[in-house]
C-alpha cells in the first residue's frame, strides 16, 4: 500500500504542479463479507467527489469508472 500511495502522490503533485501530502497517515481495514458490503462500500467510494465538492455527480468526475457487460467504461 505505501508504494501505490508514494507513486500516486507523486504523480498526483506532478500533474497538479504543487508539493505536499497528499494521503493521511493511518489507514483502516474492513473485511467484506458479503457482496453487499461490498457494493456498499463502492458506492461510498464513488461518493467521495461529490462530498467533496468537485462534481455535482459521480458521473462527472474524471476517474470515475464502472463496468458493465463485461468491457471497461469511462465516464
Amino acid at each position: 500500500m505505501q508504494a501505490i500511495k508514494s507513486e500516486s502522490a507523486h504523480r498526483i503533485n506532478k500533474a497538479l504542479g504543487r508539493g505536499g501530502r497528499v494521503w493521511q497517515d493511518e489507514s483502516f481495514d474492513h473485511v467484506l463479507r458479503n457482496e453487499e458490503s461490498l457494493n456498499q462500500k463502492i458506492a461510498y467510494v464513488l461518493e467521495n467527489p461529490v462530498r467533496a465538492g468537485l462534481v455535482g455527480n459521480a458521473l462527472e468526475y474524471g476517474w470515475f469508472w464502472h463496468q458493465l457487460d463485461g468491457s471497461r467504461e469511462t465516464a
